[in-house]
C-alpha cells in the first residue's frame, strides 16, 4: 500500500509540531512563530521562524517541512522514520519527494531574501545606529570605556546605547537598556545593529535590531579589502578590544557572531594569514577549521578581551 506525502503532511500542523519540541515561540504572528534555532549552538533567539507550510532559519539557513522537522527532531532520516511507521512509498514518489524538497527550499531561500532585503531598507533609512550613537554621554560612553574602547573608537565604529530596547522571550516582552554595535560591511551599508542586553532575562546577551536581518559579522577596519593579514575571534567587543591593541596597519580583525559563524570564515580565509583566538570554550571546536585553512590558533586561558584588559596587555605582546 502505498501513502501521499502530502495526505500525511496535511495531517499535522507544523506550529503546534515545534512546540512540542521547543516550547512556546518567542513572538507569534498570522504569517509565523519566531523561536530560537536549535540547529546551532548558539541558538540565535527568534531567528527560526515557523510558517504554516514550511521553516527557515536566518541564522543558519536550515529549513524543511513538517516531515523534514520529524527527522530532526527524532535524530534520524526520514526513511527511517517511514520504516518505523510502516509507510511504504514507491520510488516515483520518493524522487516527486526529493524534488519537492528541492522546491522547498529554493522557495524559502527566495521568500527569505526578499524578507531580507525589505528589512535592510528600513534599518538603513532609520539610520537607527546614528541615533543610538547620539546617546553617548559621559555616563553611557564609560560602560565603552570599561570594555576596553576609548571615545575616539566609540565615534569611528558608531557605537551607541539605547536606554530602552524592547525584546521577547517565550516569557513575555521585557524592556533593557543595551549598548549597541552597527554591523558595517565594506562598503558602507549598515547590515545589522548588534545589542548587548545590560540587564537580560534568561541569560539573554545579545539581539539584534528586529526580524528578518541576518547574521553577519563584524569588520573593524570596513575601509580594508581584500587584507592577507587577518585576525579572527568570537564576538565584536573582543575584535575591537584586538584591533585597538594589536595596532597594526593593513591588518583586518574580524569578530565572528556565534561558533558556527567563526568556523565558516576561517574556511573561507584559507591561503591567507590566519591567526584564530577562540574563546577558551571553543579551541576544539575551530580546530579542524583551522587546520583545514593553515591557519594558525592562539589559546588563551581567558576571553581574549579580558585578557588583554585584566593584564593591561599592549601591541608588543600580542604581535
Amino acid at each position: 500500500m502505498s501513502y501521499d506525502f502530502d495526505v500525511i503532511k496535511a495531517a499535522f500542523n507544523i506550529r503546534d509540531e515545534v512546540i512540542r519540541v521547543l516550547g512556546e515561540p518567542i513572538d507569534t504572528c498570522n504569517k509565523f512563530d519566531s523561536h530560537a534555532c536549535p540547529f546551532v549552538a548558539e541558538q540565535s533567539p527568534g531567528a527560526l521562524k515557523i510558517y504554516d507550510d514550511h521553516y527557515f532559519c536566518y541564522s543558519c539557513g536550515e529549513t524543511g517541512d513538517v516531515l523534514d522537522w520529524f527527522a530532526w527532531a527524532n535524530n534520524k532520516s526520514l526513511t527511517e522514520i517511514m520504516k518505523e511507521n510502516h509507510l511504504d512509498f514507491t520510488d516515483e514518489q520518493l524522487i516527486e519527494r526529493k524534488e519537492e524538497i528541492v522546491k522547498i527550499k529554493l522557495e524559502a531561500k527566495i521568500q527569505a531574501d526578499s524578507e531580507y532585503a525589505d528589512a535592510l531598507v528600513k534599518l538603513n533609512r532609520a539610520e537607527k545606529w546614528i541615533e543610538y550613537h547620539g546617546n553617548l554621554n559621559d555616563m553611557t560612553r564609560s560602560l565603552w570605556r570599561k570594555r576596553g574602547i576609548p571615545d575616539v573608537f566609540q565615534s569611528i565604529w558608531t557605537l551607541g546605547y539605547n536606554p530602552s530596547f524592547v525584546y521577547k522571550t517565550n516569557q513575555g516582552t521585557f524592556t533593557t537598556p543595551s549598548i549597541t554595535i552597527p554591523i558595517m560591511s565594506i562598503d558602507g551599508e549598515c547590515l545589522n545593529i548588534q545589542h548587548r542586553l545590560q540587564n537580560a532575562m534568561n541569560g539573554d546577551r545579545y539581539r539584534p535590531e528586529g526580524a528578518g536581518l541576518k547574521m553577519h559579522p563584524f569588520l573593524c577596519d570596513t575601509d580594508l579589502k581584500g587584507a592577507q593579514d587577518v585576525i579572527v575571534v568570537e564576538g565584536a567587543i573582543k575584535a575591537m578590544v584586538t584591533y585597538i591593541t594589536y595596532d597594526k596597519p593593513g591588518t583586518q580583525v574580524i569578530g565572528a557572531l556565534s561558533k558556527s559563524m567563526m568556523n565558516k570564515i576561517v574556511r573561507q580565509l584559507k591561503g591567507r594569514n590566519i591567526l584564530v583566538i577562540p574563546d577558551p570554550d571553543g579551541k576544539e571546536e575551530i580546530m579542524d577549521a583551522c587546520r583545514k585553512s593553515n591557519a594558525r590558533m592562539l589559546k588563551l586561558p581567558d576571553k581574549v578581551d579580558d585578557y588583554i584588559l585584566e593584564h593591561d596587555l599592549d601591541k608588543e605582546w600580542l604581535r
